[in-house]
């Protein structure tokens, strides 16, 4: 999110996110984007989740999912990406071994899972920056030790494909994805006083 609002401050009117819609684009400005991730983090805080909590974001690729990720980083969460793919059981089991406190969802994927979601899990509508579907239960938060450093804080668990056996959890800390997404750059826009 640091990285985010960086770039926010230098240029807020430039888009960050697009998505084809209506034979055009949906757009989302740096200053929308950090608006939105803003206000999702608030959402998350007032459930009482906490840092160092693991949340599940359960979507199709859409802007949206970027916000709701960024938010939940923002307020210092843990995000569980899971793949809208699995199954139902696929889904539950990992819910369960991820240890969640929290489930952010598309419109579409809570019509789907709505009746087979824990019970007791506060449930958070990504397509309305974070609110929550219908009553939300407070998280029951667990005792994160604080990290003293913010970029070695777990940014992501993401869970392998799981083709060799049963999925095993990756930890991935806010340090590395800032390093994957400079590679990204580098790859796509190489530094021109490199020749």
């Amino acid at each position: 999110p640091a990285a985010i609002k960086a770039v926010a401050q230098n240029v807020p009117d430039h888009i960050a996110l697009q998505i084809p819609q209506n034979n055009g684009f949906r757009s989302h400005t740096y200053r929308e984007l950090v608006t939105q991730m803003e206000q999702g983090a608030d959402q998350l805080r007032k459930a009482e989740l906490r840092p160092g909590d693991r949340i599940i974001l359960l979507a199709e690729n859409m802007p949206e999912w970027a916000i709701a990720c960024l938010g939940a980083l923002e307020m210092g969460a843990t995000v569980v990406p899971l793949d809208p793919a699995l199954t139902l059981e696929e889904i539950k089991t990992l819910i369960g071994r991820a240890d969640v406190r929290g489930i952010m969802l598309s419109e579409s994927q809570f019509e789907i899972l709505s009746s087979n979601l824990p019970n007791g899990l506060p449930i958070f509508n990504i397509e309305d920056c974070l609110t929550p579907f219908g009553e939300c239960p407070k998280a029951v938060a667990q005792n994160v030790i604080p990290t003293p450093d913010p970029n070695a804080d777990i940014a992501l668990l993401l869970f392998t494909s799981g083709t060799t056996g049963i999925p095993k959890g990756v930890l991935l800390d806010h340090a590395a994805l800032i390093q994957t997404s400079q590679t990204c750059v580098d790859a796509i826009e190489p530094d021109p006083h490199s020749e």
